[in-house]
């Protein structure tokens, strides 16, 4: 029975992996030597430090606009803007901005700023460079993936009447699990956007959002947005299966070797190119896997990242390492997840989380949420039952809409779960045989799309519907989500 419920837990904690991204890390040493990703090709993207050391961040370098033919009814606007990364040095980075047509003419059109996660080690597997750049350009066809996940979902969202901002969180050195560092990237994108005349958004409604591991960024963005970013109009942010506490996930999957260590090896692989000082991780790797990495897993999506080290661990990877000795890397770790980041949002919250979800357990973010409740922030919690880390992705994606639309539309935000409340998505007697379909295409991998429903919401002094919008899964991922 032991041995049954371990193997349940190894085996959602790598499911998880391949949409959270998991960190643990191996003991530093005085003069780490990161590896860093190839430079992007495009001379655009080339930009010499004069051009932003003395700027504020959040300023906009220089943008450009572009037709993209899979958006054909709006316009993308490529930004560079100066940031600072996780030690208050100045950076730049890149974002790219999908802009509905009638906002040339028509000011302040709400902007819905996604998360995507990304967890890969490739710069060029963020959204800016993957839905732009021309094939011969790539350092890693494979970056291409990016853009296949996420431009039907975006296309759907964009229906909506929003713009949508696409930050390149991880930075131009795909410092992949750096959290920090991507809510300076995501704040500065926005302070950008509404600070620049060109994009005409001076006062425009702005909501965060992301799933997994795009809601950790969202919500540690969320939480430094008030003294970092002060002059956007945020009215809220939602989050799906928020991975609060990186240390316990770390910890819980330990040394075993498993299909997901990929992701692991990614974050420490991230973590290292902006800890370089307090991290000591490719000088560690085994010569052969010193070799792969130089022969292009530096610049690896995710699925070529989890695949070459699928089945590995932590003593095969690096030379015997146990993770349960790295008490100094856990600092790291712990400065990047939400649970241990000392601020706390005031923009409302709208949480949604699987009540069976072993590898994220909903307990440490009822943690999380109760802090932010005493910290006088409005935020509503959305639960499902019988859902592991997936399946809450896309049924629990509708009522988060619902929510932000009403937040668009000036409504006051809930305050059910620091009221006492929670809302649960699909009832243990509510449950139908379409929800079995639902888990199955989880599982299989496939391109689903559903069709256009009405979902009942609770919890707004009342019961409403709303529309559900076009949903896209692929590769485990929920596109817009």
């Amino acid at each position: 029975m032991i041995r049954s419920c371990r193997k349940k837990v190894v085996s959602a904690l790598c499911a998880l992996a391949l949409a959270a991204g998991t960190a643990v890390t191996v003991s530093p040493g005085a003069n780490a030597t990161p590896i860093y990703p190839s430079k992007v090709k495009d001379p655009y993207f080339q930009v010499p430090k004069s051009k932003y050391q003395n700027l504020t961040h959040g300023k906009l370098i220089k943008s450009r606009s572009m037709k993209l033919p899979q958006f054909p009814r709006t316009m993308a606007e490529q930004m560079v803007f100066a940031s600072t990364n996780s030690h208050g040095e100045k950076i730049f980075s890149t974002a790219l901005l999908l802009r509905q047509a009638h906002s040339y003419a028509l000011p302040n059109v709400p902007t819905l700023v996604y998360n995507h996660f990304i967890n890969s080690l490739g710069t060029e597997c963020q959204p800016t460079f993957s839905l732009t750049t021309p094939i011969n350009q790539f350092n890693n066809v494979e970056s291409l993936t990016t853009a296949a996940e996420i431009t039907a979902g975006l296309n759907a969202a964009l229906t909506m009447g929003w713009n949508i901002l696409l930050p390149d969180f991880e930075g131009m050195q795909g410092a992949y699990g750096a959290n920090i560092l991507a809510g300076h990237i995501i704040l500065d994108a926005v302070t950008a956007l509404v600070t620049t005349p060109k994009f005409n958004s001076r006062h425009s409604k702005v909501i965060l959002g992301g799933y997994s591991g795009g809601a950790m960024t969202t919500v540690i963005a969320a939480a430094m947005a008030p003294k970092y970013a002060p002059i956007p109009h945020f009215v809220g942010a939602a989050a799906g299966g928020t991975p609060a506490d990186m240390e316990w996930m770390g910890k819980a999957l330990g040394n075993r070797p498993n299909p997901g260590f990929g992701i692991l090896a990614g974050t420490m692989i991230g973590l290292e190119r902006e800890y370089p000082d307090r991290m000591n991780i490719y000088d560690r790797m085994r010569p052969e896997w010193k070799k792969r990495m130089r022969n292009g897993l530096k610049d690896s999506c995710v699925s070529t990242m989890v695949a070459s080290f699928s089945g590995q661990s932590m003593r095969t990877v690096f030379n015997n390492v146990d993770v349960y000795k790295q008490h100094r890397e856990f600092k790291v770790v712990r400065e990047n997840s939400p649970l241990y980041y000392p601020l706390n949002p005031k923009m409302p919250l709208y949480f949604y989380h699987g009540n069976q979800d072993i590898a994220v357990p909903v307990a440490k973010l009822k943690q999380l949420a109760h802090r932010y409740c005493k910290a006088g922030t409005h935020v509503t919690l959305a639960t499902m039952d019988l859902s592991e880390h997936l399946l809450v992705g896309f049924v629990g994606l509708p009522g988060a809409l619902a929510w932000a639309q009403s937040r668009f539309a000036g409504l006051p935000a809930p305050n059910d779960f620091c009221e006492g409340r929670e809302y649960n998505i699909l009832p243990l007697g509510q449950l139908k045989p379409s929800t079995k379909k639902i888990e199955r295409a989880t599982t299989a991998l496939s391109l689903h799309r559903l069709s256009p429903q009405r979902v009942s919401l609770h919890g707004w002094g009342g019961k409403h519907t709303a529309p559900r919008p076009t949903l896209v899964l692929f590769s485990q991922q929920l596109l817009f989500s």
